[in-house]
């Protein structure tokens, strides 16, 4: 839904980049047409003005659709992490809670060097975790 919402976004963002010269050249063409028509002029500009209001409603929107579209992206990112972390965490658990013990010198070496395997793991998990979500 995310990317779909995004690519409609893009497409829209797109959309507006391209209109906007063309509201510009409207608003030229209002000041063309009220010099030649005077009698007009207040109508005219109030024509303009009326565009120009809506024409800036419209970009925000657009704004605030793109902010909301950001954050929900990231919060779907967080909530996926968040599930492999935890996924994560348990096979960890369960590793780490096992009762196995070495039967001699080199079944002892090869746990010790599990365990170092698992806690570089768990070390370069943190600190990935850490700077991937700094809270400001």
């Amino acid at each position: 839904v995310c990317r779909l919402s995004s690519v409609s976004t893009r497409a829209i963002e797109r959309d507006l980049a391209a209109l906007e010269d063309k509201v510009m050249t409207l608003g030229q063409e209002a000041d063309r047409l009220c010099s030649i028509h005077s009698d007009h002029g207040d109508q005219i500009r109030g024509k303009h003005a009326e565009i120009m209001a809506t024409w800036e409603m419209l970009k925000a929107k657009a704004q605030e659709r793109r902010r909301r579209l950001d954050e929900s992206y990231l919060l779907h990112r967080f909530l996926a992490d968040f599930r492999d972390l935890v996924s994560w965490i348990h096979d960890m658990k369960a590793i780490i809670s096992a009762d196995e013990l070495a039967k001699d010198v080199a079944g002892a070496e090869a746990l010790l060097e599990r365990h170092q395997e698992h806690k570089g793991e768990i070390d370069a998990r943190e600190r990935t975790r850490l700077t991937d979500y700094q809270l400001d």
